[in-house]
């Protein structure tokens, strides 16, 4: 069986390619009987049992029971009074649907270690991004931390783009840590013409760079209507190894890129490298050829809250209030991933209450999300998340540290100036900043605001919220993991009023502070 229209739920779309099983009976006497009957389906996708009675709701409610013990499979169950409200009342669409019966089926959406496999129903936000990437004249760069959601957005540039007429898309991941060279980087995008379709298969890949270019010269200027987009994912280790042979390749591609009339448009996304080499001079990285970088951050505050809305909302999960909501989010500092690992531990929760509460409606209160939040488990993983960030450059976790320190002591609203905070940051570490520029400094900066740890203003640094605060840890643990540490420097100078004597009224955070509205 098709389906018609998206799904909200990967496990009734991408993740079953929009198929569902279906088997049918007359009634339902025993849940666990009829469980036993949808095991009996080897294959891999969502079961749909259609009923021809009507469910009682004692039925219904042992049905949601026995879902949370049977997750190995998708079951929705559709009997006569649904299908006499979707009669009445449907769309026509699998969405509504889907909304009626998925309350009743234990699906979990959210997918926290999921990376370049993140399912497209859960992809939200990054519409100027999209944008961008799919311009022929907008950026060509992308860069960010880890699991912010580079590679998702490539995956939905590449889709969103095959769906115009005479268009491709193709996302190309370079391996890492494989002892590739820069060359190989045409190896890999010829078979990925050949699988798609625009050149043909060959045995023989000698001198592949001029073989790809003439694959492509010829495929555009068949049809005038044909562009191509090619979207490079990890490309951290390719542009290390062609900065040392003069950006040879990243050169050929940029040439076949304005050959073509810009019909052809390579994409490179990174970790925080790939910044610094766009703004290097006199290099084929430069605005003037690939548009300026685009940092991807963490989500919009609307992106956010449909991530967290909108799955729950299609899971009869509802949340007591908005602002339980919104504390969420400003736990997870926006960030999808722990974004995601938040909404997959309150899914959980609801699904492991269903025994003693009644529903759906799945109801999440202030004490469960308190709760979910203050687990250990949830908390490890969230601080795993904030250092795989840190650890892309070892001044960030020093300047992340140093900033924290200074929270403790004067308040994480107050700024720090950049020339203080460095000076700071050399008491812990001489060496760490000594042969940064000043200009390579602010960029630093920069980039950690980018990423979703900084805030600046007109005065100064500072973390960018409460809970980042909180995600680096108290303050001795602040002291402890300080890269090497020599003798504990002098405080800081705190913050002063303006006749210059020290100011006394800073607040100081708990170093457990309460999750703020």
């Amino acid at each position: 069986m098709k389906l018609v229209g998206p799904s909200r739920l990967p496990q009734f779309g991408s993740g079953a390619e929009g198929r569902l099983r279906v088997m049918t009976t007359r009634a339902v006497s025993d849940i666990r009987t009829l469980f036993g009957w949808i095991q009996q389906d080897v294959s891999q996708l969502p079961v749909l049992v259609v009923v021809a009675g009507s469910m009682t709701v004692a039925q219904r409610q042992a049905l949601a029971r026995e879902c949370v013990s049977r997750r190995d499979k998708p079951v929705l169950v559709l009997d006569a009074s649904a299908l006499a409200f979707l009669a009445a009342r449907g769309t026509g669409l699998f969405a509504t649907t889907e909304r009626v019966l998925a309350p009743f089926s234990a699906v979990t959406p959210y997918f926290p270690e999921a990376s370049d496999t993140l399912p497209a129903e859960m992809f939200y936000g990054r519409s100027d991004e999209l944008s961008a990437v799919l311009d022929a004249q907008g950026s060509s760069i992308l860069y960010g931390g880890r699991r912010l959601g580079k590679s998702a957005l490539l995956k939905a540039a590449a889709a969103r783009y095959r769906k115009t007429q005479h268009h491709r898309g193709l996302y190309i991941p370079l391996p890492s840590g494989m002892g590739l060279t820069p060359g190989d980087i045409w190896d890999l995008l010829s078979r990925s013409l050949e699988q798609s379709g625009i050149a043909e298969r060959r045995r023989n890949r000698a001198s592949a760079m001029h073989q790809v270019e003439e694959d492509i010269d010829r495929w555009l200027q068949q049809d005038r209507a044909r562009k191509l987009l090619i979207l490079f994912d990890e490309c951290d280790e390719f542009f290390d190894g062609d900065a040392r042979e003069g950006f040879v390749h990243t050169t050929a591609l940029r040439n076949l890129m304005s050959s073509n009339e810009r019909r052809f448009k390579p994409v490179f996304a990174g970790l925080h490298q790939v910044q610094r080499f766009a703004a290097l001079p006199n290099q084929p990285l430069a605005g003037a050829h690939f548009g300026e970088p685009l940092v991807i951050g963490p989500l919009s505050p609307g992106a956010a809250y449909r991530l967290l809305h909108e799955p729950m909302q299609a899971l009869g999960i509802r949340f007591r209030s908005d602002t339980l909501i919104h504390r969420a989010l400003t736990y997870a500092n926006y960030h999808p991933k722990i974004i995601q690992h938040i909404g997959l531990a309150l899914v959980l929760e609801t699904h492991s209450s269903r025994a003693q509460a009644e529903g759906p409606p799945w109801t999440i209160d202030e004490e469960t999300l308190e709760r979910v939040i203050g687990s250990p488990t949830l908390a490890k993983s969230i601080r795993d998340t904030v250092r795989l960030t840190l650890h892309l450059d070892p001044r960030y976790k020093l300047i992340a540290l140093v900033l924290a320190l200074y929270a403790y002591r004067f308040g994480v609203d107050q700024p720090i100036a950049g020339r203080e905070l460095r000076a700071e940051c050399c008491e812990w570490w001489p060496k760490a900043l000594s042969a940064t520029p000043p200009d390579e400094y602010r960029a630093l900066l920069e980039e950690m605001v980018g990423l979703g740890v900084l805030a600046a203003d007109d005065t100064g640094w500072r973390l960018r919220s409460s809970n980042v605060l909180l995600l680096l840890g108290t303050p001795r643990a602040s002291r402890r993991n300080c890269p090497r540490r020599r003798a504990a420097p002098s405080p800081p100078c705190p913050p002063r009023t303006h006749d210059g004597h020290c100011r006394t009224d800073v607040s100081v955070p708990s170093p457990r502070p309460k999750l703020p509205i």
